[in-house]
């Protein structure tokens, strides 16, 4: 029986994932065998002539033959990386986007501008550095964490009540991440049970269930009037004809109810536009994830809903990705 190495399996693999269509084939065997191995991906090059038991290559064959089915690599590891946090994921939640890290940014520059949210020791001068591996996927040896004695700690009484809302949170990435580096509380909203029980398991690994609010409903739905300072969210917005383009890795295993949106990709937007021009204080802020295009036909619709100072942000490739607006007056 032949002996692999491990420079040469993932010469093999990557060259397999590549024909496969994968888009980061070196990645992503490099990825899947440092999980076989429980190992960093530096090991991976620093132990290049180490050979492998015959076990660890039948396990190795088994996840490269799920990637090359297109199953995406955070699927396979049950896990993905976002800011500072390592989160579950599963089909039952987007995997979330590089592009969502900077909707949290706008959210917690504005919070702490406008909320004077009290330095604490979880803000990002404190926290360990973000994970930049283009996967997403963190390795398994080298998880970040926070550093000890940095538990969350309330900005606001506990009786207050939830002050920002993550709708539509899915594995709660934006929800945790705001509570976690600003220790506000938040109130996370989804309409599926399976992606909310994914949400539960990270909100408990990582101790916040004390700042963190799950809850199943539609949109803004039941929110009290006037309760909220910001409302976050990164809803569904492809439309139907860029569904039917999308790769195989995302339209294949992806919720497809986290993605579409109407023939514009704006029908979920657009009802949750009036629902959150009730629920914000005034002088409260939405602030919105869209597509690359929707960015014009967003910022008119938030105009007619009630919400001024409203600006478009591109993300770190220049596209218009963001939008966000402040509430000038009480809804009526």
């Amino acid at each position: 029986m032949r002996t692999w190495h491990i420079a040469e399996l993932l010469e093999v693999s990557a060259r397999y994932l590549a024909e496969r269509g994968s888009s980061s084939p070196r990645l992503d065997a490099e990825l899947l065998l440092a999980e076989v191995l429980a190992v960093g991906r530096v090991h991976l090059y620093t132990q290049h002539d180490r050979p492998l038991t015959s076990e660890e290559v039948d396990e190795y064959r088994e996840l490269v033959a799920r990637r090359a089915r297109r199953e995406p690599v955070a699927y396979i590891l049950g896990r993905a990386s976002f800011r500072y946090l390592t989160l579950r994921v599963s089909p039952a939640v987007l995997i979330p986007r590089p592009e969502t890290e900077e909707l949290v940014d706008l959210v917690v520059g504005w919070l702490r501008a406008e909320a004077h949210l009290p330095a604490r020791p979880t803000d990002s001068a404190h926290l360990p550095a973000r994970p930049t591996d283009p996967a997403r996927v963190p390795d398994p040896a080298h998880a970040p964490s926070p550093p000890p004695g940095a538990g969350p700690v309330p900005a606001r009484p506990p009786d207050v009540g939830p002050v920002v809302a993550d709708v539509g949170t899915g594995s709660g990435a934006i929800a945790l991440s705001l509570a976690h580096e600003t220790g506000t509380s938040v109130l996370a909203v989804d309409v599926s049970e399976d992606a909310l029980e994914v949400a539960r398991e990270n909100r408990a690994a990582l101790a916040l269930e004390e700042l963190v609010e799950l809850r199943r409903g539609d949109l803004l739905e039941g929110v009290a009037q006037g309760s909220l300072l910001a409302v976050v969210a990164n809803l569904p917005y492809v439309s139907e004809s860029e569904y039917a383009a999308l790769e195989p890795d995302v339209k294949d295993h992806e919720p497809g109810g986290a993605l579409l949106a109407g023939d514009d990709g704006l029908d979920v937007i657009r009802r949750l536009l009036p629902q959150a021009a009730t629920v914000l204080r005034p002088g409260g802020a939405l602030f919105l994830e869209v597509g690359e295009s929707q960015a014009p036909a967003v910022a008119a619709l938030m105009s007619e809903a009630g919400f001024g100072n409203v600006v478009v942000e591109r993300d770190l490739s220049g596209k218009e990705r963001f939008v966000h607006a402040v509430l000038e007056k009480a809804h009526r």
